[in-house]
C-alpha cells in the first residue's frame, strides 16, 4: 500500500511539473507571437491580426491567453485614438476569470497606458507601479521592465533615472531575447531624456548603448533609429563631420529598405550648416524639400525645411 501511495504521489508530482513546463512554453510562445504581430506603425492592421488571434484562443477555451491578447487589442485601439473602444476591450479582458499572472499584469500596464492617454497621469502611475510590483514578485522580468519603462517615460527626471535603472537591471540580467529587448528601449528613451536636459555627452552614450543592444536583436530598422539619434548628439557635440558620414550611410540603408528618410535628410542639412558648407546645405535642403513634398511627408518637416531654405537664401522665399 505504501509503495502504491508513493507511486501515485510521484505521478502527481511529475504531472504537475509537466503541466508547469507546458504552461511556461505556451506563455513564452504567446509572448513572442504578440511581439511579432504588434506593429506600432500599423495599429489598425495590428488590431485586426490580434482580434483573429483572440478568436482562436476563445475557440480553444484558453481564457488566460484570451485575456492577454485582448489587452494588446486594446493597446492597438488606443494607438488609433479609439480610447473608448480600448476602455471597453480592457473591461472585457478584466471580466474574464483567470488567476494567471501575465494577463493580470498586462491588464495593469495597458490600463496605465490608456489612463495616461486620457490625461490621468497619477492613476496611470499607480497602475504601472502595481504592474511592476506584481510582475517582479512573479518573476516576469519582461513585463516588469515594460512597466518600469512606462514610469521612466512619464515621471520627472530623477525618478525616471531610478525607473530606468530598475528596468535595466531586470533586462540585462536575463538571457531571454524578449526580455533583453528592453535594454535598447530603455536606453533609447533615457537618451531622449538626457537630450532634453542638454546633456549631449550622456545622451550620446545612452544612444550608443541602445544601438549595441538593438544590433543584437537583428532588426535593422530599430538599430537605424538609435544610430540616427546617436549621430544627432555627435553633431550637438561639435562632431558634425562624423555625424554627416553616419547620416549619409543611414540614408542609403533606409532608402534600400523603403523607409522614410525625411528626418535623415533634414539632419544632413543641419550637419552641412554646422560645417559652414552653406552652398551644399542649400542644395541639400532644396533636394530634401522636393523629395519630402513628393512623399507627402509630415507638415512640420516641410515647414522646417522651408524655414532653413529661407535662412540659407538670406531671407528670401525658397
Amino acid at each position: 500500500m505504501m509503495r502504491v501511495r508513493h507511486s501515485l504521489l510521484l505521478l502527481l508530482l511529475l504531472t504537475t511539473a509537466v503541466r508547469a513546463l507546458l504552461y511556461a512554453q505556451d506563455t513564452r510562445s504567446l509572448e513572442q507571437r504578440l511581439a511579432q504581430e504588434f506593429d506600432y506603425d500599423d495599429p489598425k492592421g495590428t488590431e485586426s491580426r490580434l482580434a483573429a488571434l483572440s478568436r482562436e484562443a476563445q475557440a480553444k477555451g484558453d481564457i488566460a491567453s484570451l485575456e492577454e491578447i485582448l489587452t494588446q487589442v486594446a493597446r492597438a485601439q488606443a494607438l488609433q485614438g479609439h480610447l473608448d473602444e480600448a476602455d471597453r476591450t480592457l473591461d472585457r479582458a478584466a471580466a474574464l476569470s483567470t488567476e494567471a499572472v501575465r494577463p493580470r499584469v498586462r491588464l495593469l500596464i495597458e490600463r496605465g497606458r490608456l489612463l495616461r492617454r486620457q490625461g490621468h497621469p497619477q492613476d496611470a502611475r499607480v497602475s504601472f507601479e502595481k504592474a511592476y510590483e506584481t510582475a517582479a514578485a512573479a518573476e516576469q522580468p519582461g513585463l516588469a521592465a515594460d512597466a518600469a519603462h512606462m514610469l521612466a517615460l512619464m515621471l520627472p527626471f530623477e525618478e525616471a533615472r531610478t525607473w530606468t535603472d530598475r528596468g535595466l537591471v531586470l533586462a540585462e540580467r536575463s538571457s531571454d531575447p524578449t526580455v533583453r529587448h528592453w535594454v535598447g528601449v530603455l536606453m533609447n528613451n533615457w537618451g531622449e531624456r538626457l537630450d532634453e536636459q542638454s546633456d549631449h555627452e550622456g545622451a550620446a552614450l545612452a544612444f550608443a548603448r541602445a544601438l549595441a543592444a538593438r544590433r543584437l536583436e537583428n532588426d535593422p530598422s530599430v538599430s537605424r533609429a538609435s544610430e540616427f539619434a546617436l549621430a544627432v548628439q555627435l553633431r550637438k557635440l561639435g562632431l558634425a563631420a562624423q555625424a554627416l558620414a553616419i547620416q549619409d550611410r543611414l540614408q542609403q540603408e533606409a532608402t534600400s529598405a523603403k523607409e522614410p528618410v525625411g528626418e535623415i535628410l533634414i539632419e544632413k542639412v543641419e550637419n552641412l550648416r554646422a560645417l559652414n558648407r552653406k552652398d551644399e546645405a542649400r542644395r541639400a535642403a532644396e533636394e530634401a524639400l522636393r523629395s519630402l513634398l513628393s512623399q507627402g511627408a509630415p507638415a512640420e518637416q516641410i515647414d522646417h525645411l522651408r524655414s532653413v531654405l529661407k535662412d540659407l537664401s538670406g531671407g528670401g522665399s525658397p
